[in-house]
């Protein structure tokens, strides 16, 4: 909202469709963002935070099944893939999690991390 400008009322009245469901809707989101297309995600975290991933609810739609060697699969679909990456980004999960489908999301996850190496080189942290 902070970043509305130059708002008048008009005259023209707002039907909003019966039939929108605002919750089903929600449901497909990761996060707020809902712009891009419904994919199915795959995540395996890793032994050492299985058990803390267990706990967290990442999305309604996600199933948690156990993997090899004591991994956590969480397998959901969503919209919104980039909170998705800024999720697992986090520092909970951050080398800790992998993204094994679909590959356009993992390819989507190791270029923001290129792009946030490069930010980092340009500003002299590394």
């Amino acid at each position: 909202m902070d970043l509305l400008e130059d708002v008048q009322a008009t005259n023209t009245p707002f039907e909003p469709n019966p039939h929108f469901n605002f919750k089903a809707w929600a449901s497909e989101s990761f996060g707020i963002y809902h712009g891009d297309e419904l994919i199915k995600v795959k995540l395996r975290f890793s032994k050492a935070v299985a058990s803390r991933a267990e706990k967290i609810t990442l999305h309604p739609s996600q199933v948690v099944s156990n993997g090899r060697k004591g991994t956590l699969i969480v397998a959901l679909k969503c919209r919104g893939h980039r909170e998705l990456i800024w999720e697992l980004l986090h520092p909970d999960w951050l080398g800790q999690v992998e993204i094994e489908e679909p590959k356009a999301l993992k390819g989507e996850y190791t270029e923001y991390l290129e792009r946030a190496k490069r930010t980092v080189a340009c500003v002299g942290l590394i």
